[in-house]
């Protein structure tokens, strides 16, 4: 798929991204082994933590509160992170986009695979204010800010 814009716009919002390497003994992968281990109530902690205060700030500098959200767009990994971080912002159900049952974790492409269903969904519409938001292996985090813009879809 391709997408067709327009004229050139200032940025693409405001994003808090953080790294801790001080925590690799909670979720890794040894020299030998093949399968990922994890200490999965200390990543849950973690994550669910991390995602909330990096929205936090993320609003923070955008001029922004919980309230001028439209939509929050959480890696889709575990939808118990997703709804408790949601839950501790503050964000009613209708405003979480979950789609880790349909397609379950596909990685980095869970959050645009979820932002084409809330579309198809009907729950974007130009203008809208989307609070993104993830944490990953190697114990990285963020959250970002952007507004939903009306795009020509092309395919090929």
């Amino acid at each position: 798929m391709v997408v067709a814009g327009g004229e050139l716009e200032r940025g693409c919002g405001i994003f808090e991204l953080h790294s801790d390497g001080a925590h690799a003994d909670l979720l890794y992968a040894g020299r030998d082994e093949r399968l990922l281990r994890m200490e999965g109530r200390e990543v849950y902690r973690h994550a669910v933590t991390r995602m909330v205060e990096s929205t936090r700030a993320a609003l923070d500098r955008a001029g922004l509160t919980v309230d001028d959200l439209d939509l929050y767009v959480a890696h889709q990994a575990n939808a118990r992170i997703i709804e408790a971080a949601a839950a501790e912002l503050g964000l009613p159900r209708a405003k979480i986009a979950l789609d880790v049952s349909r397609v379950a974790n596909t990685s980095s492409a869970s959050i645009p695979l979820a932002l084409k269903q809330a579309e198809l969904d009907g729950l974007l519409r130009p203008g809208a204010t989307i609070a993104l938001a993830a944490f990953g292996a190697g114990f990285v985090w963020g959250a970002g800010i952007v507004s939903w813009k009306e795009r020509a879809y092309v395919t090929a």
